[in-house]
């Protein structure tokens, strides 16, 4: 009794030895304790809606293109964030706004990439430009340099 009593004793040291260790070596969210979160689905807008959406200031305009690109020429008042920036981008904008966020068109993931994380901490605000940057260049939308 005394053996089965010492192993049992054993396996507890050892299955807590292994957890803390996975926390320090890991960090504390260990993946099965985390909170399931679906994918997020983000809808596009067309260059036309983003225009007009401009035109009375009804949105905010994010780049997710890189700071360089984003120097060189992006939509007036936009702000300039990446999807690495993760939930503290969220942070970054005011509440309350339809947030359109572009890139360099459809190849580029950026944009859908930093919608997601922006619609996780303001779900239905986020929506990708279709086509992005060339889209809005070759309707003529309005740009800074």
């Amino acid at each position: 009794m005394r053996d089965v009593l010492l192993g049992a004793v054993a396996m507890v040291v050892l299955a807590t030895s292994l957890s803390l260790a996975q926390v320090q070596l890991f960090g504390p969210k260990l993946a099965l304790l985390t909170p399931y979160r679906a994918p997020v689905r983000v809808k596009e807008v067309e260059v036309a809606t983003a225009l007009e959406l401009s035109a009375r200031g009804e949105a905010i305009f994010v780049d997710a293109r890189e700071s360089e690109r984003y120097e060189a020429g992006h939509i007036p008042g936009a702000v300039s964030l990446s999807p690495d920036d993760g939930p503290k981008a969220a942070a970054l904008l005011p509440y309350g706004q339809l947030l359109v966020v572009y890139c360099d068109g459809p190849e580029c993931g950026a944009a859908a990439r930093l919608a997601e994380v922006l619609s996780m901490e303001r779900p239905g605000y986020a929506v990708v430009l279709s086509d992005g940057w060339p889209a809005w260049l070759e309707a003529g939308g309005p740009t800074l340099p």
